[in-house]
């Protein structure tokens, strides 16, 4: 608390830059800012005020909000056989402001890993990869079968959302040697 100069404090303002000014009654020793954006930059100060009026600003708080996790990717099997399917995502990559007003440079929020899922025959999802690369070949399948695949991207702020069901299917075997 800061000194009164003999007036007792009323409140507190703070500023939350462009934001807007909100009023903190006196007992609040701390204060949470709702309906932040994701991935955003904020420079906040405060200032008492009693009888006698407004005290100046406090020193520039500058704090920085999480991004969001990353939205699911879009799955597509670029090549199956008897026995394989190769499986391809879009690679997800945001960028957001930092500053509601925009006057700072953005950011760029980076996936660091996808996950993707395989429907087992029990009907449960079991990890197949995990990793930070656009494509993955899943091998030792049955042949002419469909598979049932899900896909998340994860960041460092989370893991995001499962994508829709995809299913893909291999490929008949061609037939045996002549004897």
């Amino acid at each position: 608390e800061p000194a009164n100069n003999g007036s007792s404090i009323t409140g507190y303002y703070i500023d939350i830059g462009e934001k807007e000014l909100i009023f903190v009654s006196p007992e609040l020793t701390e204060f949470t800012i709702d309906e932040v954006l994701p991935n955003t930059a904020y420079k906040i100060r405060i200032r008492a005020l009693n009888t006698i009026g407004q005290g100046p600003y406090s020193s520039i708080i500058k704090c920085h909000t999480k991004s969001l996790p990353p939205d699911a990717p879009q799955l597509e099997c670029i090549s199956a056989t008897c026995n394989s399917l190769k499986l391809k995502w879009n690679t997800i990559n945001h960028t957001i402001p930092t500053t509601p007003n925009n006057s700072e440079p953005t950011v760029s929020t980076r996936v660091i890993t996808y996950v993707i899922e395989m429907e087992g025959k029990d009907g449960t999802f079991n990890c197949i990869y995990t990793g930070n690369t656009s494509s993955h070949k899943i091998n030792k399948l049955q042949e002419n079968t469909s598979y049932c695949f899900r896909i998340c991207a994860k960041n460092d702020t989370g893991a995001g959302p499962w994508s829709d069901i995809y299913t893909f299917m291999t490929t008949k075997a061609p037939p045996n040697a002549l004897k």
